[in-house]
């Protein structure tokens, strides 16, 4: 039986792992922190709440990849769509809602524009113009599209200023993780045809019904373990050591353990790479991969003593926080602690991740009660703020010539990861993708070393 060593229990990590499982290859799977997930590991609340997502994560109906994962996995229940219109909401409190008609695409989008009343009949009618360009001329002017940003393109789209701030601007710093200025155009229209324009049920947005731990994480590891898989907590990879014909023998953890395998899939951040794989003939990728930067996000949670968002989620025009989601809590048992959460997000959050924890939460209350007065009557009872200053790489214009493909410079090892060249942002998605793809790269490797045995 071949072996195959997969470094990094992360979204990628644990679908490679799991497509090489099923495939009958032995299994060992190394990570360097205690617990699976990576930036969709679980964490401890406190005060007897259950577990939280680090950070608040959305799915759209689109992630074809991400469902079929969670399908394998059993999970299909545990995904829930967003029902009714998700509002944008401005300073002055007024709601105007985003909500999609039961009709084909485009015409599923006609209501949700006409309800962005904040812009005038003249903007709304215009937002069609980039998305028409964005279904229609991405793939022929892709090499053009990836070297400028956002915002030109819009421009280029006859969008206006009030069409960019009010509309697509918190679209761009959702997906994208970048301010609009810097953020890929062709990572934009790639959003734009593949979510947004494709159909009612792919512009659907998807949540975990308790979290992603339980959506995906954990029943991955146990589907591992139960297909004899060994899953290891722990074990921080330092080192490839080279088998002298191209290839790579074995990796060796901190601890000086030696784990030899047939091959290897490395499935950890970009920033991550160069620490793993710095000389000889990986320094042109580790370069590539530390070019590529890194984007922080911050999400805040605030528990209430009672609920006042009337949305599952609702996006901020003109705000520090972009956008805010409503859970209703519960305890690690399943019973209600008498709380009620809201999550709120910062996207692109560099400036913000130095701010003390005390005046974030201070701006996050403030901004509640400016966008939603219906908060001010409400009582806030604690806070947690999460900080990620490397959540993603950052979606700049001109890095698609740095995303790496999942081949590498040995012979044996693919790589796996959202930062790798799958054509779409930083995402969930996008890390299943390419863990699906590194393990068909390593059953195609190991069915030809099989073949010359």
């Amino acid at each position: 039986m071949s072996r195959a060593v997969v470094v990094g229990a992360g979204v990628a990590g644990l679908s490679t792992a799991l497509r090489l499982a099923d495939s009958g290859v032995e299994v060992i799977v190394l990570e360097r922190r205690r617990a699976a997930g990576g930036r969709v590991r679980q964490i401890e609340a406190g005060g007897g709440r259950a577990p939280l997502d680090c950070g608040q994560h959305l799915m759209l109906g689109c992630y074809r990849e991400t469902l079929a994962f969670v399908s394998r996995l059993g999970t299909s229940e545990r995904v829930s769509q967003v029902e009714g219109p998700t509002p944008f909401v401005t300073g002055d409190a007024r709601v105007h809602p985003y909500g999609l008609w039961k009709l084909p695409a485009p015409f599923h989008t006609v209501r949700a524009v006409a309800g962005l009343n904040h812009l005038g009949l003249r903007d709304r009618l215009k937002l069609g113009l980039a998305a028409v360009s964005a279904k229609t001329g991405r793939g022929a002017r892709r090499d053009a599209l990836d070297v400028i940003s956002a915002r030109r393109w819009l421009r280029n789209c006859r969008q206006g200023g009030r069409a960019i701030s009010g509309f697509w601007e918190p679209l761009v710093l959702a997906t994208l993780n970048t301010p609009i200025d810097e953020a890929s155009a062709l990572l934009f229209a790639t959003v734009i045809e593949k979510g947004f324009l494709a159909g009612r049920e792919e512009a659907t947005p998807l949540l975990p019904r308790s979290t992603l731990h339980d959506l995906f994480v954990d029943p991955a590891i146990s589907a591992l373990r139960l297909r004899g898989a060994h899953v290891a907590f722990g074990q921080d990879v330092v080192s490839l050591q080279d088998d002298g014909r191209g290839g790579v023998a074995a990796v060796t953890t901190a601890s000086g353990e030696r784990v030899p395998a047939d091959a290897f899939v490395i499935a950890v951040p970009s920033w991550d790479i160069g620490a793993l794989c710095q000389e000889g003939r990986w320094a042109s990728l580790a370069g590539a991969a530390r070019a590529l930067g890194s984007s922080a996000i911050i999400t805040v949670n605030l528990w209430f003593d009672r609920p006042w968002l009337s949305y599952p989620m609702a996006g901020f025009v003109g705000g520090a926080m972009h956008w805010v989601f409503s859970r209703r809590e519960r305890g690690p048992d399943g019973g209600d602690p008498g709380g009620y959460r809201v999550a709120l997000v910062m996207s692109a959050a560099d400036a913000w991740v130095r701010e003390g924890n005390t005046a974030i939460v201070a701006r996050c209350l403030e901004e509640c009660r400016r966008y939603f007065p219906e908060s001010r009557t409400a009582n806030l009872r604690s806070s947690l703020v999460l900080k990620f200053p490397r959540a993603t790489f950052r979606a700049r214009a001109g890095q698609g010539s740095r995303r790496a493909a999942c081949t590498s410079p040995c012979q044996n090892v693919r790589l796996a990861g959202d930062w790798t060249a799958t054509g779409l942002p930083a995402t969930i998605e996008g890390a299943v993708l390419s863990g699906n793809r590194a393990a068909a790269e390593v059953l195609t490797f190991l069915g030809a070393q099989d073949g010359r045995r």
